[in-house]
């Protein structure tokens, strides 16, 4: 084995372990909000998951999130449904240390303020 093999070698599985140490991190969290927690702040650290759960006043927008310290992941609907109206999983993922804003809107009937959630991630 060359010495230039062995660094790349060495390299992927001091790299490797790294990966394998984030995804694994026992430090890792799910925080769940609701409607009730809008205009709020909350702190996440870096691999933590954010579950906005919405229920509707109207129909939501798509979010949007004022930094790359916070990674926007999917929405999904929550079943079984109410007779209110449709209730919104919205999952995202902080990435980085930084802040962000996550914005919903609400749209229609009445165009009532947006959810906002600043997030400090650490």
């Amino acid at each position: 084995m060359t010495r230039s093999t062995g660094r790349r070698l060495l390299g992927f599985v001091l790299g490797a372990m790294f990966c394998g140490q984030l995804a694994c991190s026992p430090d890792r969290r799910t925080v769940a909000l609701d409607n009730s927690n809008s205009g709020q702040t909350v702190a996440l650290s870096a691999g933590d998951e954010l579950d906005i759960t919405l229920g509707s006043i109207g129909n939501q927008g798509e979010p949007s999130v004022s930094s790359t310290a916070i990674r926007y992941q999917a929405s999904s609907l929550v079943v079984p449904a109410t007779p209110a109206g449709p209730t919104i999983l919205y999952k995202f993922t902080a990435v980085s240390k930084g802040q962000a804003t996550v914005t919903i809107p609400f749209i229609l009937p009445t165009n009532p303020p947006p959810f906002t959630l600043d997030v400090n991630v650490e």
